[in-house]
């Protein structure tokens, strides 16, 4: 390993070990994720199969990524597991911690994780993970068991490297683990009056209901393809199940029906779905449904995907999927003490028909998700569960929204 990689892993904290890594030289492993790591658009391809403890965080997949392709490790790098993005805090604070382990965020056969490393040069790989088995008895970890193409030029003026497994595994056994034990189940405790209210308001909001709905459909695993749309054949059992028209015919993929496909990401960025690279089962978000306080959180998150950014808005076919569009609606009704009609909330100087229809319509999509009210005389207003959401997304830093 060169020095710069070496000065990298210091400033990681990766010398000496931290007690919230949990490092050990022998590390002891029950089980084991098996890794197909592939570099994007490489001639001749260049891939490494690899065995990792599960409990290995993603900042310890880095490491060991790291030592599989021979990269200097100078740079900043990324993950993505459906959607969300894991880097370093210290140098990435838009993305969460990578000290998560594997098996939470990618614990079963074929789910599939992007990194990234050096954000300015773009090293593109591919992670599948083939297999979570119990570990060999007296087997080391991680250790590389087989490959493909040479370690890749990182800089100009380098020359491929010849790829030797030994070598490899050698400097694999090497590396300080960090490992870590999966978050448990966050335990049940006794909600107050207002959050027990707030939470049946939740679980009766049609959005979330859909969502439910959809996820519980996929008891019996449904097949996706290698980007996790649902396959052509699944999509009429899907588009019922949330009580949506048949598909039009010759229609090419799921991504094509923008409600269907706000409803399939939204329900797996909320845990309601897992999806792989082969099919789609029900996530560990369903059971928060079992809990007053986690339905709440789980309501909260929905309204921030569906109605803050935006993403439940569908507009003559098309997502909307704008964080300027609500925000100014919300907060005018935040801070209105009667309800208000569409044309008095339109943010317009002078508004003709059609801005107030679309203002009335955007009202009308968050009416599903269960934070806005339409009353009987077309005005609008703030439900309570609007007001709790308010709080927890729009207002929740003291240093005020540039949306007030």
């Amino acid at each position: 390993m060169g020095r710069r990689r070496m000065r990298h892993r210091e400033r990681r904290g990766m010398m000496p070990p931290t007690p919230d890594r949990l490092r050990s030289g022998v590390p002891v492993v029950e089980s084991m994720h098996r890794l197909t790591v592939s570099l994007a658009r490489m001639v001749p391809p260049t891939r490494r199969r690899v065995e990792v403890p599960s409990d290995l965080t993603l900042a310890g997949l880095h490491e060991v990524i790291q030592v599989l392709f021979d990269w200097d490790g100078d740079h900043l790098y990324e993950f993505v597991v459906s959607r969300r993005r894991y880097a370093d805090p210290s140098y990435l604070d838009a993305c969460e911690d990578d000290d998560v382990p594997l098996a939470e965020v990618a614990g079963r056969a074929g789910k599939v994780i992007s990194y990234t490393y050096d954000l300015g040069a773009c090293w593109e790989h591919r992670i599948v993970v083939e297999a979570v088995e119990p570990a060999l008895a007296g087997a080391r970890y991680p250790r590389c068991v087989a490959g493909a193409g040479p370690h890749p030029a990182e800089y100009d003026g380098d020359r491929p490297r010849r790829l030797d497994l030994d070598a490899l595994n050698q400097q694999l056994v090497k590396l300080p683990l960090q490992r870590k034990a999966p978050a448990s189940a966050p335990a049940q405790v006794a909600a107050t009056p207002q959050v027990r209210a707030l939470a049946a308001d939740a679980r009766q909001a049609c959005l979330l209901q859909d969502l439910v709905r959809l996820a519980r459909w996929t008891a019996s695993p449904r097949a996706v393809t290698p980007t996790g749309v649902l396959k052509k054949h699944e999509v009429a059992g899907a588009l019922q199940t949330l009580g949506l028209p048949a598909p039009p015919a010759g229609f090419h993929s799921a991504r094509h029906l923008p409600r269907l496909d706000a409803c399939w990401r939204l329900a797996e960025d909320l845990g309601l779905l897992d999806i792989s690279s082969k099919d789609a089962v029900p996530g560990p978000g369903l059971a928060a449904l079992d809990d007053d306080s986690q339905t709440l959180e789980l309501w909260t998150s929905l309204w921030e995907l569906a109605a803050v950014d935006g993403r439940v808005l569908i507009y003559d076919g098309r997502a909307v999927g704008h964080r300027w569009v609500t925000p100014p609606l919300l907060w005018a009704l935040w801070r209105a003490e009667v309800p208000m009609s569409a044309a008095a909330l339109d943010p317009s100087a002078r508004p003709g028909p059609d801005h107030v229809g679309f203002v009335a319509w955007v009202l009308d999509q968050l009416v599903a998700v269960g934070g806005v009210q339409r009353l009987p005389d077309g005005r609008y207003q703030l439900t309570p569960l609007g007001r709790h959401g308010h709080l927890a997304v729009l207002d929740h830093d003291p240093r005020g929204s540039a949306w007030r």
